[in-house]
């Protein structure tokens, strides 16, 4: 009968059969893998209701980073190593107010130029990412300076995905962790 079961009614069994001896902790290792944005909603509203109902404690494994926004704590491991922990919300609140996106044919020399007043920034092929730490940053000035050298300068809030990246790569983790 579970074969015909959907991926996240399979999904939604595995939880409840670790649930049937009320357990005080749950460990649950990428719950929604492969299920569909409807079905993973479903799963986490079941999860948060557990959470806040019945008090149980769910440690959790996930390359969701946007599911773990709610964790009371996430860690990032590296190699079986812990290289960042916190909050999620003070994780993302530490490495800055915004990322500054900018993507350049010639990113190098740009990046040379900005670091000194931008700091240090994560590359990806042709983009650049600098994290922010001013909530006044003028980026209208630094979009009127850059409009002759970038093809695209955008700005947006951190996440959890930005604070795995800073956190991933070792230079950039010493600047994090300071």
């Amino acid at each position: 009968l579970v074969a015909t079961l959907s991926g996240g009614m399979r999904r939604a069994l595995d939880i409840t059969r670790g649930l049937l001896h009320r357990p005080h902790i749950l460990f649950l290792d990428e719950p929604t893998l492969g299920l569909d944005v409807l079905s993973r909603g479903e799963i986490w509203r079941f999860i948060e209701r557990l959470r806040h109902e019945e008090g149980i404690t769910v440690f959790l494994t996930t390359h969701y980073l946007e599911e773990a926004e709610n964790c009371d704590q996430v860690a990032f491991l590296d190699k079986g190593k812990i290289i960042g922990n916190g909050s999620p919300k003070a994780l993302v609140r530490k490495l800055g107010t915004h990322i500054i996106e900018i993507e350049s044919d010639c990113l190098d020399s740009l990046v040379d130029s900005l670091s000194g007043h931008l700091g240090p920034c994560l590359k990806d092929g042709d983009r650049a990412s600098f994290c922010i730490k001013d909530k006044h940053f003028d980026f209208i000035s630094l979009q009127a300076e850059l409009a002759d050298q970038a093809r695209d300068v955008r700005w947006r809030r951190p996440n959890l995905n930005d604070v795995f990246l800073w956190v991933n790569d070792p230079i950039l983790r010493k600047v994090f962790t300071a």
